[in-house]
């Protein structure tokens, strides 16, 4: 048995003809426009934008990338780009996990093209409308593209993180599956892993995912992002892993491809609430 590689850059062109034509029927006469702001980035922030910038080129969207030299700059930079009109969406780039929490809680919800603000999290629990996630968004679209259906199914998430771990066992919730969700103080991960019909691996550790923890036939899906010798790997034994599950993403060219577009759909969103309004 040999699984189905889920191709992501695949499902993101599919999602880009979807937007491509929810443009159309905005009848903006301005192109959107994304705002990052930058806080002593990485290389891994950097290789982000670029791919973004890829995907705004095929949409029109304008990107503007701010690098901010000090900190406390953050929140008013962050609130007048929330007065800006011409301003659709913001994304921070930070590295401290606090401090993101804290500037994102600034950013107006329908321009929180990231969903981390702490409205757009709580929507996302009570199901309410709102922007999502963009990883955790990929992740069930990518499921569903690959015609699996998520009821009465048992997924296990690796990590726990708000950015990625906590709210796409949420929304994987959401579709009615039954979610276990494990983290660094788990006893026996390999107990549940081996009972669930899906897996979301986002923990961030290369190859932390290996063959004897996947049962015959589950969705594997691989979120972690590492760099090993140069090049860019997943949290998933990839090779060992494809030949005993039943659907697979690799890394590059997985969830990562979707999210990226997925960022785009939030920022069309985003403008239909402010336009709602």
């Amino acid at each position: 048995m040999s699984a189905v590689v889920i191709d992501g850059r695949l499902i993101r062109e599919k999602v880009l003809q979807e937007l491509v034509s929810e443009l159309g029927e905005l009848k903006l006469s301005r192109p959107l426009k994304l705002s990052i702001l930058q806080f002593r980035p990485q290389s891994a922030d950097e290789m982000y934008v670029h791919s973004l910038n890829r995907v705004a080129k095929k949409l029109g969207v304008e990107v503007e990338v701010l690098l901010i030299a000090n900190i406390d700059e953050l929140k008013s930079l962050i609130e007048n780009k929330n007065r800006e009109e011409d301003v659709d969406g913001i994304m921070i780039q930070i590295q401290n996990k606090r401090d993101y929490l804290y500037y994102t809680s600034f950013i107006m919800p329908e321009k929180d093209v990231d969903g981390a603000s702490p409205l757009n999290l709580g929507k996302l629990i009570r199901k309410d409308k709102g922007l999502r996630p963009a990883t955790a968004d990929a992740v069930i679209r990518i499921i569903k593209e690959a015609g699996y259906d998520i009821k009465g199914k048992n997924a296990c998430i690796l990590g726990r993180s708000f950015r990625s771990g906590l709210p796409i066992a949420v929304m994987l919730m959401n579709e009615d599956a039954t979610c276990t969700v494990c983290h660094s103080l788990s006893k026996d991960i390999k107990a549940y892993t081996l009972c669930a019909d899906i897996i979301v691996s986002a923990v961030g550790k290369p190859h932390f995912l290996t063959e004897d923890m996947v049962k015959e036939g589950a969705f594997v899906v691989d979120v972690g992002i590492n760099e090993v010798d140069g090049k860019i790997v997943g949290d998933v034994d990839f090779e060992r892993i494809k030949e005993k599950s039943a659907f697979i993403t690799p890394v590059p060219g997985g969830v990562g491809s979707v999210t990226d577009i997925m960022i785009f759909r939030n920022i069309i969103k985003g403008v239909k609430l402010r336009y709602e309004k």
